[in-house]
């Protein structure tokens, strides 16, 4: 299930567990266009592409286990479309880089909204494009620290191509133990 964090409400239908994951901005097939700008209407997020590979392998991530107690989140960090329409090698890394300082207070302030679900019932997947990552990792980890799992991965339009599978490429410790059965003593 997709919702957007003003559905929160509904997440405890799924045991108050949730997988986080992190993208980085809208992208074109994430509006409906019109001539006017004033025209333009946001359709939801994940359409096209990277939406079919979250549905078909985000299990993948997590080994084929089942997801039925999680609700999937997805969060961009910043809320405006910076590839602007266009291919994203044309703008994207320079209005994202731009918009940065300004508005990660305000996705800050969007990931401490699932505090309370930490560490117990938050999974946070960071699969924002490689080049944001780290940004997006350092303010995840001032708002949880260390103890909420979280991966990151690449970004969902890459899951499946040329064979690709979804795994990720740092893990926590938590997110560790999670995975693989240990238990904390």
């Amino acid at each position: 299930m997709f919702f957007k964090t003003g559905g929160i409400k509904r997440f405890s239908q799924y045991g108050g567990k949730i997988i986080l994951l992190l993208l980085e901005s809208p992208h074109q097939d994430e509006f409906e266009y019109a001539e006017d700008p004033k025209e333009r209407k946001a359709i939801g997020p994940a359409n096209g592409y990277t939406g079919v590979n979250i549905w078909k392998y985000i299990k993948m991530i997590f080994d084929n286990k089942s997801l039925n107690d999680y609700a999937v989140v997805l969060m961009n960090p910043i809320q405006y479309q910076c590839s602007l329409g266009r291919p994203t090698k044309e703008f994207r890394d320079i209005i994202f880089n731009s918009l940065w300082d300004k508005y990660k207070e305000d996705f800050k302030s969007r990931m401490k909204i699932f505090k309370k679900y930490e560490p117990n019932n938050l999974l946070i997947i960071n699969a924002c494009t490689k080049k944001f990552q780290q940004k997006v990792k350092n303010v995840m980890c001032s708002v949880f620290g260390d103890k909420t799992p979280f991966c990151c991965i690449t970004h969902p339009s890459y899951w499946n191509r040329e064979g690709q599978i979804p795994k990720p490429n740092t893990c926590n410790e938590a997110f560790r133990k999670l995975f693989s059965g240990d238990k904390e003593e």
